[in-house]
Order: C-alpha cells, then sequence, then structure tokens
C-alpha cells in the first residue's frame, strides 16, 4: 500500500484529504488539507474586497459655518459685548483679610500669615509680595 492511497481526517474542517495533500499551515499552525488552505485564501480575498469598498467612498470635507453675527450683519463687538465682559478679578477682595500670626520676622523678610479661607498657615514675603495667594486654595493676597 502506497502513502499516495492513505486518506486521512483534517484536524480543521473534519473532511478527508490523501495525506500527501497535507500542508503545514502557519496560520491554522497544524497540517491541514488542501480544501482548508483555499477556504482561508477566499476569506482573505473577501475581506480585502470588503475593506477596499469600505475605504472608497470619502468624507466631503463641510466648509466651517460663518459665525451668526456674519449672517445677521451684525458687528462682532456688539454680539459679543466685549466692552461689557471682563474677567473676574479678586480686587474685591480686602487686602486686611489676611491676618499676620507673628509680628516677628520669620525668615529674614518673611513674615507668618494665616489665610482666612482655609486657616493655611505660610510665610509672606511682603517687600517682593511673595507668593501672591495663598498656597493651598490660591486665594489671592493683594
Amino acid at each position: 500500500m502506497a502513502t499516495n492511497d492513505v486518506r486521512i481526517k483534517c484536524s480543521q474542517c473534519g473532511r478527508f484529504a490523501m495525506a500527501s495533500e497535507f500542508v503545514l499551515d502557519h496560520i491554522f499552525k497544524r497540517m491541514v488539507c488542501p480544501s482548508c488552505i483555499k477556504d482561508r485564501r477566499d476569506r482573505e480575498k473577501v475581506h480585502e474586497e470588503f475593506d477596499k469598498r469600505k475605504e472608497v467612498p470619502e468624507v466631503k470635507k463641510e466648509e466651517p459655518k460663518k459665525p451668526i453675527w456674519d449672517e445677521l450683519g451684525i458687528s462682532k463687538t456688539v454680539a459679543t459685548n466685549t466692552e461689557e465682559v471682563k474677567p473676574r478679578s479678586h480686587s474685591y477682595q480686602d487686602p486686611t483679610r489676611f491676618k499676620q500670626i507673628n509680628a516677628s520676622i520669620a525668615n529674614g523678610d518673611k513674615v507668618r500669615y494665616k489665610c482666612p479661607k482655609c486657616n493655611f498657615e505660610f510665610n509672606y514675603n511682603p517687600t517682593t509680595k511673595v507668593p501672591s495667594d495663598c498656597p493651598y486654595c490660591r486665594l489671592k493676597i493683594n
């Protein structure tokens, strides 16, 4: 009996094929029949065609819309009220809110201060005004 006459069951698909036709496949990582190889290649082709079709339609780039004040003929300063909108400042705070804890000088020019908001104690240099706010809660000193 020659080896060409031996038929073996494929471990991948369960079909029978000649022993000489089995091939070691790097995708399946085992010996598979020629029909499994053919099926795998067909699936790869289908996926490649599907990916090509998926990439073909390009998204049209839309032009950015113009602001509403351009369409209505209103000037930008009137529409945004730039004269009236001002950033919030902490100038409304009373500069005496920060109290000196010790009248003595802590380190050279520095004085101990206590934050009225969080009660955090820290060193403050009145000549260089450093730090400009509380290191813990960021409340402005002056």
